[in-house]
């Protein structure tokens, strides 16, 4: 696991707009999942050992560098938790914080930036990617504020193409492929 963050703790009068962040987050999680995709695809998959039968993989790799670079680019301050151990990737390319603007059921939130966590699985069943189980695989970004889950990103490379689901504390939920009730009470919402 590694930890990242670039002065959050030392500047409270930063604030961050959690649309913004949810935004960002589901475009470098269909980035990752297209990079993951695309790594299959030419084989340039390695494979290596963090425990006993706890592998992680090249795609694990570059797929939490895209992740992570780019939410540190966009957002420069902000404390993020990546499941891979790597050193904080120093390029990054900024996010599209305005995916979601137009969405009438997203509303902007802002909250200090000192308490507010991301939380990255840059290639979730890593085991199961292994072994060639790739409708398994998920991209997952969460989003805490005080460390209470609020918001998040679920992509599946390798469903339909790539699938992405979303979802924002009370505002609900969207997705790109999936058809999801509509007359579901959003502030139900479980994250």
């Amino acid at each position: 696991v590694s930890t990242q963050s670039t002065g959050v703790a030392n500047n409270n009068n930063q604030t961050i707009n959690l649309l913004h962040l949810l935004s960002a987050s589901l475009d470098f999680g269909r980035k990752a999942g297209d990079l993951v995709r695309k790594l299959t695809e030419t084989k340039q998959i390695e494979v290596y050992e963090k425990g006993f039968d706890d592998p992680f993989t090249t795609a694990d790799i570059k797929a939490q560098e895209l992740i992570q670079g780019g939410l540190l680019k966009t957002f420069p301050n902000l404390r993020i938790v990546g499941e891979e151990d790597i050193p904080v990737p120093e390029n990054g390319s900024l996010g599209d914080i305005k995916l979601l603007e137009n969405n009438p059921k997203f509303k902007d939130v802002i909250v200090p930036l000192s308490d507010v966590t991301v939380y990255i699985d840059p290639l979730d069943a890593t085991k199961e990617f292994t072994l060639g189980n790739y409708e398994c695989v998920l991209v997952l970004i969460g989003i805490a504020v005080k460390d209470k889950a609020v918001a998040g990103v679920i992509h599946q490379p390798f469903v339909d193409g790539g699938r992405t689901i979303w979802s924002m504390v009370p505002h609900g939920y969207g997705s790109d492929k999936v058809n999801i009730n509509p007359n579901r009470d959003p502030s139900r919402t479980i994250l």
